[in-house]
């Protein structure tokens, strides 16, 4: 019996410690250059940086020190932007922060192995009826688990169980449990589930995080720290809620 959230509470409970953290100068420069330059983010694949962004509210967790090398929006000046937020698999730094995604994966989801990751997965795929024909979940049967909120189960927050979705595949894949190409295929077909509820990046933002209060997918503390961090992702010049069109 899988509980998807029995702590993910902890995730964003460190987030709120590495929020704390002030960087040193050397370390602001050395992190922003092992950040995606703005004139590079084109060069990516859509279905990677927008399925990779719809799981930013969980991806920024493990990288706190965005916040303070990435300017808002009126400020012009930066020219760095946080590649792990809009790409995944293969990235700068990406060796350092590997072990805070296989902790987080086993705490949150279960999740420590690829059998393991492709069984949680095949539920969520089946809680929402999205068609796993021709892709590595076709013949998985998904977890037994218990849904302690209702709400899942309904498109009322679709926003909630998509970045969900998109959290486990992309750390799942930046952890060693699944192929990039097959993770992006399943990215496939998420992307147009959400795009059929939504219309926009701020309606998106909306209902994941309404979505994840009504359900209490965390508690007051970090209820608060991730309006914090939604509100980064809708007015930092550097997120990909502000550069990738929601309509390719």
């Amino acid at each position: 019996m899988i509980n998807f959230f029995k702590e993910i509470i902890s995730s964003i409970k460190e987030g709120i410690e590495e929020g704390k953290q002030e960087l040193a100068e050397e370390k602001k420069l050395e992190n922003a250059k092992s950040n995606l330059k703005e004139d590079s983010i084109s060069n990516l694949p859509y279905r990677e940086s927008f399925g990779t962004a719809l799981g930013a509210p969980f991806r920024v967790v493990n990288f706190g020190d965005w916040f303070t090398l990435f300017k808002s929006l009126e400020d012009s000046t930066d020219e760095y932007y946080p590649i792990h937020l809009y790409s995944f698999g293969n990235y700068p730094k990406l060796e350092e922060h590997k072990k805070d995604f296989i902790k987080k994966l086993k705490i949150d989801f279960g999740i420590v192995d690829t059998d393991s990751c492709l069984k949680v997965l095949s539920s969520f795929f089946d809680l929402l009826s999205i068609s796993k024909q021709n892709t590595l979940l076709e013949n998985i049967k998904g977890a037994s688990i218990e849904i302690p909120f209702k709400e899942l189960s309904s498109t009322k927050y679709p926003a909630v169980i998509t970045c969900i979705l998109s959290h486990i595949i992309t750390a799942s894949t930046d952890g060693g449990y699944l192929e990039k190409e097959k993770a992006l295929n399943l990215l496939d077909l998420i992307i147009p589930f959400i795009k059929q509820h939504h219309n926009n990046w701020d309606e998106y933002a909306s209902s994941f995080f309404q979505g994840q209060s009504e359900i209490k997918l965390n508690n007051s503390a970090g209820n608060s720290v991730l309006k914090k961090y939604i509100g980064y992702l809708t007015s930092k010049k550097g997120s990909p809620w502000n550069n990738i069109n929601w309509q390719e």
